[in-house]
């Protein structure tokens, strides 16, 4: 491309950007009618006070204020960007007020967090209409000011520290969401406008590929410790409070739903390497609905798996996290491997609509491959710990229990 054709293609370039701009833009207007819809359904939990009512004028301003700043996006279109951080003032100085006037007695603690909550997540919210790495830059200062902030008004109910240090971390997964949902929403922007060469094809696969052999480096860590605890056995009397699996715990039945959960992701395996054969024959219809099926299977695994955590945790036999090194190392894996599903069974539900709307091409696919090397990679830590944790560990475990 020659220099002529670079500034002929400047404007187009320009509106793009523009139009994602606004597009941002109002999904920041929606995410404030949500806050408002939050802040009001608080308020009507809440005992009467002193201050109560002046909240209630304070939020209801509020609701109007957010429905008129997402009429205004609507309507006006790209041009009304610049009052978008006009619109962003509003919500600080609005939940700051509201802070301010609300009752901290004993009875209304909830303000000054819920507010807390709010406020910080606004600024991420804003961060969106930029770029990808304006929203990463702004995370960390945006939850340290959070959790300096915590800390300082935790007196007010005297909250656990670790109540705090949690509601950053949740903040923190809102600015890797943040980060993350305009980030690859631009990748697959680029990829269906031609942008993506072979050899970035190349590297994004290359990226993928080092991402999967960092997560086999993180399962090795939590296979290290279980078969550490399950073959070093330390003497009890150097080492305080060492046990395999204590007295009266009992373990998951290999054979009940892990083994149906086998099955379950062992079939998903199958679906969704038909998707992808289908999208290489150019058949997109059929490979949404193997997709489509995928995930389906994968909400399946996640529902059973949670059943058999609600019922294996409050059963009589107890068997939970601090049931000895096997019960730790056993939720942790197993708990980490139901996390990538529920990551993998979103990448697959992304590639579903993808394929629907005619995204793949039997040429450049490179999402759509992405996704099937992670599900695949999330079948075979499945196998393992199928094999090595619910299979052997619970034999050896039993066998603790009865010596």
């Amino acid at each position: 491309m020659n220099v002529s054709e670079q500034v002929a293609g400047l404007p187009h370039q320009a509106a793009r950007i523009q139009a994602s701009l606004h597009q941002a833009a109002r999904i920041q207007a929606l995410l404030r009618l949500l806050l408002a819809a939050f802040l009001v359904a608080v308020l009507v939990t809440q005992p009467p006070s002193d201050h109560l009512l002046l909240c209630w004028v304070i939020v209801l301003c509020y609701v109007v204020w957010s429905a008129g700043t997402t009429v205004i996006l609507r309507v006006g279109g790209p041009a009304v960007l610049p009052y978008t951080w006009i619109a962003l003032a509003v919500d600080v100085i609005t939940l700051t007020g509201l802070s301010l006037v609300a009752d901290t007695s004993a009875e209304t603690t909830w303000t000054a967090y819920t507010l807390l909550n709010g406020l910080f997540v606004v600024p991420l919210l804003a961060a969106t209409q930029l770029s990808p790495l304006v929203c990463a830059l702004a995370t960390a200062p945006v939850v340290a000011a959070y959790l300096i902030s915590g800390l300082l008004i935790r007196h007010i109910d005297e909250e656990p520290i670790s109540y705090v240090v949690l509601r950053a971390m949740l903040l923190a997964v809102v600015g890797l969401a943040c980060t993350m949902v305009p980030w690859w929403r631009d990748v697959i922007h680029e990829g269906r406008t031609g942008h993506h060469t072979d050899v970035v094809s190349k590297g994004l696969r290359i990226g993928m590929a080092l991402f999967i052999t960092s997560e086999v480096l993180f399962f090795f860590a939590f296979f290290w410790a279980y078969f550490w605890g399950a073959l070093y056995h330390p003497d009890p009397s150097t080492v305080e409070g060492y046990t395999w699996l204590p007295a009266g715990a009992h373990p998951v039945e290999t054979w009940d739903i892990p083994f149906l959960n086998t099955m379950i992701l062992l079939l998903s395996g199958c679906t969704v390497t038909w998707a992808h054969h289908c999208v290489r024959e150019g058949d997109n219809r059929t490979a949404t609905k193997a997709l489509a099926l995928t995930v389906l299977l994968g909400v399946l695994f996640t529902s059973f798996q949670a059943y058999e955590y609600i019922h294996t945790i409050y059963s009589p036999e107890g068997f939970t996290l601090s049931s000895g090194i096997f019960g730790s190392t056993f939720y942790m894996a197993t708990g980490f491997h139901g996390f990538h599903v529920m990551i993998g069974t979103t990448f697959l539900l992304v590639c579903t609509f993808r394929a629907f709307y005619g995204h793949f091409r039997p040429d450049k696919h490179v999402g759509l491959e992405a996704a099937a090397w992670y599900w695949h990679f999330v079948d075979v830590v499945w196998l393992f710990l199928f094999t090595w944790v619910y299979w052997w560990g619970g034999y050896i475990a039993l066998a603790s229990v009865e010596h």
